[in-house]
């Protein structure tokens, strides 16, 4: 079994308890806003949260680390929206990779579903250059597809309320990454939706800032 927070992998969940709590103790007391060289880490992290949608909302300015209201001496995170709503998250509930909501496996299915369409649309772009800040880098690691005009949530919502297709219930996963995926029964519903999707999505590319200010998971 593999565990991973973005790109990195851990062998055992004691492994990445020890990695975030290093991690954790290095920033000490203190904000990690969407240019922190650890902001990827934590926002990484929390996507494996078991209610990460919620978490997440309309996407995350900030990272606090703070110290536990009960017991002070130990520190405690807490996340800001963009539209400055704030919550608490247990870190350690990241580290344990419980088992998320029906929606929220699906939307991981959904969006693995849908990736050969932004690969192909990144391959036809200039991934140096932010369509809204203009900003400029040479790390292509900067930048990300966004969904433009319509955002994945309501693609994703509208296609569930029109869809004739049953609803898959059971998911599959990847090998190695564990990532959500269709099984090879729910082929129908994958392609229904790829089609949905592709017909509908409009893209831009957007550096990593201004899509987690946008964002609209």
């Amino acid at each position: 079994m593999v565990y991973n927070i973005g790109q990195l992998e851990f062998k055992t969940k004691k492994a990445v308890v020890e990695y975030v709590r290093k991690i954790i103790t290095k920033n000490g007391l203190g904000n990690i806003g969407i240019k922190h060289e650890d902001y990827n880490f934590f926002h990484n992290l929390i996507k494996n949260h078991s209610e990460y949608e919620r978490k997440n909302g309309i996407g995350i300015n900030e990272f606090v680390i703070q110290p536990n209201y009960i017991y002070p001496q130990h520190f405690e995170m807490r996340l800001v929206r963009t539209d400055n709503t704030t919550d608490t998250f247990s870190w350690r509930h990241c580290c344990e990779f419980k088992p998320r909501t029906h929606i929220e496996n699906l939307t991981k299915a959904m969006r693995e579903a849908i990736s050969d369409t932004i690969q192909s649309f990144r391959k036809t772009q200039n991934t140096r250059l932010c369509n809204l800040c203009s900003y400029v880098s040479s790390d292509y690691t900067d930048f990300a597809v966004d969904h433009d005009k319509i955002p994945f949530q309501v693609l994703r919502d509208d296609f569930l309320k029109i869809t004739k297709i049953i609803i898959p219930t059971v998911l599959g996963s990847k090998q190695l990454t564990n990532e959500t995926i269709f099984n090879d029964n729910e082929t129908e519903f994958k392609n229904d939706w790829k089609k949905y999707h592709d017909e509908k999505a409009t893209f831009q590319i957007l550096c990593r800032w201004c899509n987690s200010k946008k964002s609209n998971n």
